[in-house]
């Protein structure tokens, strides 16, 4: 089962008693009744989420795509949802893999080049007009999604990269970015943690939260479950001491 955005917030509302007895569960965002607690919990799971990502411990925000270099063009925007390249053990400073039309990668890679724009139009004041096989990439601008290739291609090259997805859920339908059911209803049990943080007022924290919320050890316990079951680690087989 995929849990949606609107499913995990109930969960969370059930979770932390918002929702109980005879109450009905939020049919949508806009539900009149506890817009209040709703609007936190939303925020809560898209908070843990957000967390979980930039700890790299979400498996399925990992892809890749296909980037097709054209003949004169230097600029290139990457996928839609691009948070990050992901590197890999093979050649961790290679990000683009040279491809044929199909995605499958040659061997070869073009680089990063140091220190970004500002540096190769120091070193290459014709980098704009200078064309041959790319050997470089940079980024272009400040808070853009949008690469550079130096020098700019001679014809049309296919490179694949790998990177990390946004997995930020936003409307009703989203789908929370687990497999399985265990790994969501884990992850909505810490998210229900800071739920519970965001609507404590400052003495409740205090005592609830005496580490504050990331050093809470509730909420650090239910990480080290989840990153286990996303991980696929198997349970120990025996517990406690092992005697001759």
């Amino acid at each position: 089962m995929s849990f949606t955005f609107l499913q995990a917030v109930n969960e969370c509302l059930i979770l932390e008693g918002i929702i109980s007895g005879d109450d009905d569960e939020l049919s949508s965002f806009t539900d009149t009744q506890h817009v209040i607690s709703s609007k936190l919990a939303q925020k809560a799971i898209q908070q843990e989420l957000a967390s979980l990502v930039s700890e790299q411990i979400i498996d399925s925000e990992r892809t890749s795509a296909l980037l097709t270099a054209a003949e004169g063009t230097r600029v290139y925007t990457l996928a839609t949802g691009f948070i990050r390249f992901r590197t890999t053990d093979r050649n961790p400073k290679a990000i683009l893999w040279e491809s044929n039309a199909s995605g499958i990668t040659d061997g070869q890679y073009v680089m990063e080049w140091p220190g970004g724009e500002e540096s190769l139009i120091t070193a290459y004041p014709r980098y704009r007009d200078q064309q041959a096989r790319p050997i470089y990439w940079y980024w272009v601008g400040g808070d853009t999604q949008d690469i550079g290739l130096y020098p700019i291609p001679d014809a049309t090259r296919y490179y694949r990269y790998f990177y990390e997805k946004d997995v930020t859920v936003t409307s009703a339908t989203d789908t929370l970015p687990f497999a399985v059911d265990t790994q969501a209803r884990t992850f909505i049990r810490g998210a229900a943690r800071r739920f519970k943080f965001l609507r404590s007022s400052p003495v409740e924290r205090e005592t609830f939260y005496p580490k504050g919320l990331e050093d809470d050890e509730q909420l650090k316990s239910n990480r080290a479950v989840l990153m286990s079951l996303l991980r696929h680690k198997q349970p120990a087989s025996h517990y406690g001491r092992r005697y001759a």
